[in-house]
């Protein structure tokens, strides 16, 4: 299995710092970037992309600069989400069903997560079954 690459774009850093430390101890050899805001975060994987490896992008919405919708339509812009090698999963602590519905109608994004994520749903997204 090739390793992930994992894009954690979040503005919490105590959620980004518990979350580097779970997908760690899971997998060692994860690689893990983390950024403050969608546009940082964007910018990491346009900087980092490659179609031999595997990325995950968790994904938070509400952040300054650019938030995880604007993310998304960006995303999308450029068109990455046709090579089957970056998943999008939205992680937020919302709970709203707009929201969730809103989710359901990008084909990017893998799945919606509620925070806090229980550790063995990290597993099984590092194991490639979303």
């Amino acid at each position: 299995m090739m390793n992930k690459k994992i894009i954690l774009i979040d503005d919490d850093e105590i959620y980004q710092f518990i979350t580097i430390k779970a997908l760690t101890k899971l997998d060692d050899g994860v690689r893990i970037f983390s950024c403050l805001n969608g546009k940082a975060g964007l910018d990491k994987l346009l900087e980092e992309y490659s179609r031999e490896e595997h990325f995950v992008v968790l994904l938070d919405l509400n952040m300054p600069v650019m938030n995880g919708w604007e993310f998304i339509q960006e995303f999308e812009k450029h068109n990455l989400h046709h090579n089957g090698n970056i998943e999008v999963y939205i992680v937020s602590s919302s709970t709203d069903q707009i929201d969730i519905k809103k989710a359901e109608q990008f084909v990017c994004v893998k799945a919606f997560l509620s925070k806090p994520i229980p550790i063995d749903k990290y597993d099984y997204i590092l194991k490639g079954n979303g």
